[in-house]
C-alpha cells in the first residue's frame, strides 16, 4: 500500500482517502499481526520499542543548557531548543501565551537554595522517615522501601481519599440488628438489602441506567454471594468508572466490609486517583525488602481477608502482567484449598477502563491477535510468551460487562463530546467517504479552529487564559524543549534564578568522570535516561513531577505533580551542584511534617539504572547507574502521563500523538475553550481506522454488555452470559454508536 501511495499525485491521494480506501487498507494490514509490526510493545512515552525520536539531537549539549543564559525578551531567550522542532510561526504564537511584566528585571537569589549542611540534611532524614514510617492506625498492611530507596505502600484506602458520606441514618438500625436476638435474621437482611438503594440515592446514579446496573450487580453479588464474579466496566473517559468505585467502596463501608476490598492501577497517579494503590505493590512484583518473613507470607497478610479487587486503567494492563497477577493472587491464598485452584485465586475482580486509550507499555495488550487470533510458535517459545497467552485467557473468562455511555465530563460542551466520540471510535467519515459534520464544520476544521496559530491571529486575548496549562505531547524530545523553554520563562516571571543540578553517574561502582564521556551522559534525553535527568533545572516554585513511587499513601506517586519550596544542594571544585535534599509541596496530600509547612515533603536522590552502550577509552558497559533526585519540570509532559486526568485547560500536539492518544490528549479537558492545538497535523490523525483487533475486541465487549443487561433485567446471573461468544465478533460491522 506504501509503495502505491508514492506514485499517487496530491489530488489522487485525497481523493483515496475521501473513498477511505487508505484507511482500509490499513485496516486489513491490521488483521495479519505476523505480516505488519505492532505497536503494543511501546515505552511510557508512547513510542514502539526500539524507535528513537532523539536522534537529530547531538550528544554535545543538552537542552536544559539555555536556561541558565541571559537574555532579555521572552520571543528571542528560550526559542533555541524550539527551532528545530516547531516553524517559527507556530514559535511566536506560543510565546503569546506567555508574557509577564518580570522580564528584563533582575533576578533575586532564593533564601530557600541553600548549600548542605550535616543539621539540614539530619533534619530531612528524620522528616523522610517520618513521611515513609507504616501507618498502622490507619492502614490495614503497610510496606515501605526496597534496596533502591524507593517507597513503595501497599495500604487499603483510608476514609480519607473517599468522599466523606454520613453513615448515622443506617448506622444504628445495624448495630441493633447485629447485638439485638429478638430481631430476625430476615429483619437484618432486609435491612441490609436497603443499603445499596441509599447509596445510588446519595451517589445520584438513580438517573444513571448504566451506572446504577454496574453498581447492583455487584453490590448484589456482595450481599448475595454466588460464584466468583469477573466483571469489566468500560466506557470513555468522564462517563462515571471512578464514580461506579467510590459507590461500591461506601457500600463495603456501610456493611463494615471495607477491609475486603483491594484497589489497584497500572500507574501510580491512577492509583491515587481512586484512593487505591499500584497493582506490582498488591502482588509484590517488586518485593526487594527482606525481613517480616518471605514475599509469599506478606502477600498471604495482604491478601488473606481480601474477596473484592477493583482494577483501574486496565487498558494499560499487559497480558503478561495479568497472568502474573493471577499467578501471585493464588500464591497468596495458598491457605484455601479451593482459592488457590482458581484464577485469582477465587477473588472476585472487577475492572474499569476505556480500551480506546492507551495501550500497555513494553508488553502485548489483552486483546491482541497474535495472543488470541493467530498465536504462534514465537509466542509459546519463553516464559514470557506462555505468561501473554495465558493473560489473554485470563481476559476471556471476563464474562459480566457494563459500557458507561453518559459522558459527565463534557455534558457542559455536548458538541465537543459527540466529537470526541466520533475520534474515540474512529468514525470521523461515514460509510460513503465523507467526513463527519460538526457545527456545519468537517470534523477536521472544526479542531483546527483550536489550532495555536489560528486564534492567536483571531482571538489573541483569549491566549492569556493558558499561561498555567500544561502541553502534552507524544514525544519526549519536544517535551523535553518545551520544558526548557517554560522553566526560564516561568523563573524570570517569579524573579528566581534557575540553576543545573548535576546527577552522580557511575559504572561498575565507581564514578564516572572522565570526560567527555560525563558530559556525554548528562547530554542524554528523557527518551534515553529513564527520566532521569543529568542536568535538572530547579527554582524555587517550580512545577515538578516526580518521576518514583515515594509514598502512594501521601500520593507522592510516579506522576504527580507539585511545587519546589526549598533546595539543599552541595558544590564541586567545578562548581557544579548537586541537589541534595529536594523539599516539594504536593496539594492535597495530606502530609504534615514537624518544621515543614503543610503538604511538603523531602526528595531525596535515588539510583536509577540506565540501559545505555557505553564504549570510550577508559570504559565499556551496557548500562550505567545515575543518582539524582526523582523530579522533571512540569510544564510539558507525555499522553501517557496524561491519561485519566481532567484538566480545565491544555495544550496538546497532534502532530506527535499516536494511535489511541489522539483521543487521550483531547479528552483531557470538559470543552473546546478549553482546549489549543499546538500546530497543523494531518487529517490521518483523526481519520485513520481503527486497528483491526480493537475493533474486534469492543465488538466482543458490546455484545458481553447486551447479554448481561438482558440477564439483569431478568433477573438472572449476569457472571453466566458470556456464552453468546458462540457467535464470532470477527463477522460483525462495528455496532451503532451510543452517542447518536
Amino acid at each position: 500500500m506504501e509503495q502505491v501511495q508514492a506514485t499517487l499525485s496530491p489530488q489522487d491521494k485525497q481523493r483515496l482517502e475521501n473513498m477511505s480506501l487508505l484507511a482500509e487498507g490499513r485496516e486489513s494490514r491490521a488483521s495479519f499481526p505476523r505480516q505488519t509490526k505492532t505497536d503494543d510493545l511501546r515505552d511510557w512515552d508512547g513510542l514502539p520499542e526500539g524507535v528513537d525520536d532523539t536522534e537529530s539531537t547531538p550528544v554535545s549539549r543538552n537542552v536544559f543548557d539555555c536556561v541558565v543564559n541571559d537574555a532579555s525578551e521572552f520571543d528571542n531567550q528560550y526559542n533555541e531548543p524550539l527551532e528545530p522542532l516547531l516553524n517559527v510561526d507556530v514559535i511566536n504564537a506560543f510565546a503569546r501565551c506567555y508574557y509577564s511584566d518580570s522580564q528584563g528585571m533582575k533576578l533575586t537569589k532564593s533564601d530557600s537554595v541553600v548549600p548542605k549542611t550535616e543539621l539540614l540534611l539530619a533534619n530531612a532524614r528524620t522528616a523522610y522517615v517520618k513521611l515513609t514510617a507504616p501507618h498502622t492506625d490507619h492502614y490495614q498492611e503497610s510496606v515501605d522501601t526496597d534496596f533502591n530507596g524507593d517507597l513503595i505502600a501497599i495500604t487499603q484506602a483510608t476514609q480519607q481519599e473517599l468522599p466523606s458520606v454520613s453513615t448515622e441514618r443506617l448506622a444504628n438500625g445495624i448495630t441493633n440488628f447485629t447485638v439485638d436476638d429478638s430481631v430476625s435474621e430476615t429483619t437484618i437482611a432486609n435491612g441490609r438489602r436497603s443499603i445499596p438503594h441509599h447509596v445510588i440515592e446519595e451517589m445520584n446514579m438513580g438517573n444513571n441506567r448504566e451506572q446504577r446496573r454496574a453498581f447492583s450487580i455487584i453490590a448484589d453479588h456482595i450481599l448475595d454471594g454466588g460464584p466468583q464474579l469477573l466483571m469489566y466496566v468500560g466506557g470513555m473517559g468522564g462517563t462515571g468508572k471512578s464514580h461506579v468505585i467510590r459507590a461500591v467502596v461506601m457500600l463495603l463501608e456501610r456493611l463494615g466490609r471495607r477491609h475486603e476490598l483491594l484497589i489497584g492501577a497500572p500507574t501510580g497517579i491512577a492509583a491515587t486517583l481512586i484512593g487505591g494503590t499500584t497493582l506490582h505493590s498488591l502482588i509484590l512484583a517488586n518485593p526487594g525488602r527482606k525481613g517480616e518473613g518471605t514475599a509469599n507470607e506478606r502477600l498471604t497478610r495482604i491478601w488473606a481477608n481480601i474477596r473484592y479487587l477493583i482494577v483501574d486503567e486496565v487498558s494499560m494492563v499487559g497480558a503478561q502482567f495479568l497472568a502474573e497477577m493471577s499467578s501471585k493472587i493464588r500464591i497468596a491464598k495458598g491457605n484455601d484449598p479451593q482459592a488457590r485452584t482458581r484464577p485469582f485465586g477465587g477473588v472476585s475482580v472487577i475492572f474499569t477502563g476505556d480500551f480506546c486509550q492507551l495501550t500497555p507499555p513494553r508488553q502485548t495488550s489483552l486483546f491482541s491477535h497474535s495472543l488470541v487470533r493467530d498465536p504462534s510458535f514465537l509466542q509459546s517459545r519463553d516464559n514470557d510468551g506462555i505468561d501473554s497467552l495465558a493473560g489473554a485467557y485470563l481476559w476471556r473468562l471476563v464474562g459480566t460487562v457494563v459500557i458507561l455511555t453518559s459522558n459527565q465530563r463534557q455534558k457542559t460542551d455536548p458538541t465537543f463530546a459527540r466529537a470526541l466520540e466520533l475520534i474515540r471510535m474512529r468514525r470521523c467519515y461515514d460509510s460513503l467517504g465523507h467526513s463527519e459534520i460538526i457545527n456545519e464544520t468537517p470534523i477536521y476544521e472544526y479542531l483546527r479552529n483550536r489550532e495555536l496559530v489560528r486564534v492567536a491571529r483571531e482571538n489573541p486575548e483569549s491566549l492569556r487564559a493558558f499561561l498555567d496549562a500544561p502541553v502534552i505531547v507524544g514525544s519526549k524530545l519536544l517535551q523535553d524543549a518545551l520544558n526548557a523553554k517554560l522553566v526560564k520563562f516561568n523563573a524570570d516571571r517569579q524573579k528566581e534564578e534557575v540553576c543545573l543540578y548535576h546527577s552522580l553517574d557511575s559504572s561498575h561502582r565507581q564514578p564516572i568522570a572522565h570526560e567527555p564521556l560525563r558530559t556525554q551522559l548528562w547530554n542524554l534525553s528523557s527518551r534515553k535516561n529513564s527520566e532521569s535527568l543529568g542536568k535538572l533545572p530547579l527554582f524555587v516554585g517550580m512545577k515538578v513531577m516526580i518521576t518514583e513511587n515515594v509514598s502512594i499513601t501521601h500520593k507522592a506517586v510516579n506522576g504527580a505533580e507539585g511545587t519546589v519550596v526549598q533546595i539543599v544542594y552541595s558544590e564541586n571544585k567545578e562548581g557544579l551542584r548537586f541537589a541534595e535534599v529536594v523539599y516539594v509541596q504536593i496539594p492535597g496530600s495530606g502530609i504534615q511534617l514537624h518544621t515543614l509547612p503543610p503538604e511538603t515533603l523531602p526528595l531525596f536522590p535515588t539510583s536509577t539504572t540506565i540501559k545505555h552502550h557505553i564504549k570510550s577509552a577508559t570504559l565499556a558497559a551496557r548500562s550505567f547507574t545515575r543518582k539524582q533526585v526523582p523530579l522533571v519540570p512540569a510544564y510539558s509532559y507525555t499522553d501517557y502521563k496524561s491519561q485519566g486526568r481532567s484538566l480545565s485547560r491544555a495544550i496538546v500536539d497532534i502532530s506527535t500523538a499516536r494511535g489511541q492518544g489522539v483521543y487521550v490528549m483531547l479528552s483531557r479537558v470538559k470543552w473546546l475553550e478549553g482546549l489549543l492545538i499546538l500546530r497543523s497535523f494531518p487529517a490521518s490523525k483523526i481519520f485513520e481506522s481503527m486497528s483491526g483487533e480493537l475493533r474486534s475486541e469492543l465488538n466482543r465487549l458490546t455484545i458481553l454488555d447486551v447479554a448481561t443487561e438482558a440477564a439483569y433485567q431478568s433477573r438472572q446471573n449476569p457472571g453466566n452470559c458470556y456464552e453468546v461468544l458462540s457467535h464470532s465478533p470477527d463477522d460483525l460491522i462495528m455496532l451503532p454508536d451510543h452517542s447518536k
